[in-house]
C-alpha cells in the first residue's frame, strides 16, 4: 500500500516504523515534502491539488500489487493533537472526521472525469487497516476515533474545542481533511493515522 506522510514524522524512529508497517512489506512511503506546512496553513493552490492528486492516483485504485493488500486503499499519516489527557493516545486510527475548519481543496472548475464536485465521504476511512498494522509494531497505543478537521490543531478555536468535546471526538488535525477529501474525490479509501504530537 502507498502511504503518504508528513515528512516531519519520519524524523522520529518509532513513528517511521509505524509508517513502514502501515505501508506493508511491498508498500511505498511517499513524503509530502513542503506540502506538510501548506496543509495546515492555507487552502491548496490548483498546482498543489494536482500534486496530491498525482500521488494519490499512483496508488492503483483498481487493485494492488500484493493479493494481501486492500484494494483501492491509500495510507495517510499526519500530525494532530488529542482531546484526551496526555499519555492516553499516541495514534488515532481515524474512523471519520468533522470538517470544523470548513476547508476543501475541491474549489474552482471541476473536472467530472477526475471525480465528483461533492464526493461521498461516508465509509472513506479504513481504520481496521491502521489498527491491525500499527498495533503489530509495538511501542504504540492505537485508538479509533473521529477527528476534528481544524485550522490549527495546536490551538483549536473555542468553537472547535467545544464541538469536539460535545461530540466525543478523539482529536484535532489541520492536515487530515484536505488529503482525505481529495482521496474520496478520486474514489479511494484512506487508512488514516493521526500521530498525536502533544
Amino acid at each position: 500500500m502507498r502511504v503518504l506522510v508528513a515528512p516531519s514524522l519520519l524524523a522520529n524512529d518509532l513513528v517511521a516504523g509505524w509508517v513502514r508497517s502501515l505501508a506493508g512489506r511491498d508498500g511505498e512511503v511517499v513524503s509530502l515534502g513542503p506540502l506538510e506546512q501548506v496543509l495546515s496553513r492555507r487552502q491548496l493552490s490548483a498546482a498543489e491539488v494536482q500534486t496530491v492528486r498525482s500521488v494519490l492516483l499512483d496508488s492503483e485504485p483498481g487493485g494492488s500489487k500484493d493479493a494481501g493488500e486492500p484494494a483501492g486503499v491509500v495510507g495517510y499519516v499526519c500530525t494532530g493533537t488529542s482531546t484526551r489527557a496526555a499519555g492516553q493516545c499516541r495514534v488515532i486510527a481515524v474512523t471519520d472526521h468533522a470538517n470544523l475548519g470548513w476547508r476543501s481543496p475541491l474549489m474552482g472548475p471541476n473536472d467530472d472525469l477526475v471525480g465528483p464536485r461533492f464526493p461521498v465521504v461516508a465509509g472513506v476511512y479504513a481504520p481496521e487497516v491502521v489498527a491491525t498494522r500499527i498495533n503489530t509494531t509495538g511501542g504504540g497505543v492505537v485508538t479509533r476515533g473521529v477527528v476534528a478537521g481544524v485550522l490549527n490543531d495546536r490551538e483549536p478555536r473555542p468553537f472547535e474545542s467545544r464541538m469536539a468535546r460535545q461530540l466525543g471526538m478523539g482529536g484535532f488535525s489541520s492536515q487530515l481533511v484536505p488529503v482525505v477529501l481529495l482521496a474520496a474525490h478520486l474514489g479511494l479509501r484512506v487508512a488514516a493515522a493521526v500521530v498525536v504530537v502533544k
